[in-house]
């Protein structure tokens, strides 16, 4: 907000506050903000990747559109296909729409652009949950070094336990 108050022609203040609005609980007062942020930061430059990235999780999350999601996300890898956080982001998207295979493959490469991130892991992680993938998911919690899962718990996201599909009990992580 501080960034637009600054300098309201700046598009990455608004593709970050796009961004960070469709990290919050998706609800009726910051996803259609972070579409409208999404939206001027596109108008102010088209070529900025991660605004077409926001864009694609508001399309995601909160108006249920897998094709214009699909477009969106095409759009950023176009413009920005070494960026780690857009391939997770459309991994997230790939998983809601029901397409493991590619949903793994977008969180893999994440992944192994910045193997050290915490969340990148998780994401691994979760999709692999998702795909009814359980003992590769708990594998990739448990490959995590401590260091980085005790950042990724005080980020919030700590790995909860599994049930696999014979109905074992797993912690995500030890």
């Amino acid at each position: 907000q501080k960034a637009i108050h600054a300098d309201p022609r700046h598009a990455p203040a608004y593709a970050g506050l796009a961004e960070s609005s469709t990290f919050d609980y998706p609800s009726r007062e910051t996803m259609p903000r972070a579409k409208a942020a999404a939206l001027k930061a596109i108008e102010l430059n088209p070529r900025l990747a991660e605004a077409h990235a926001a864009l694609g999780l508001v399309h995601t999350f909160w108006e249920w559109d897998w094709a214009a999601a699909d477009r969106s996300f095409q759009q950023a890898l176009a413009l920005n296909a070494g960026n780690a956080e857009i391939h997770q982001y459309y991994s997230q998207h790939l998983s809601a729409a029901g397409r493991f295979g590619e949903a793994i493959a977008e969180a893999r490469r994440a992944l192994e652009m910045d193997p050290l991130s915490p969340r990148l892991s998780g994401q691994y992680a979760r999709v692999l949950y998702l795909a009814r993938r359980s003992d590769d998911a708990i594998a990739q919690h448990r490959m995590a070094p401590h260091d980085r899962v005790r950042v990724h718990h005080a980020a919030g996201a700590e790995p909860r336990p599994v049930l696999d599909d014979r109905g074992r009990m797993h912690a995500g992580a030890r």
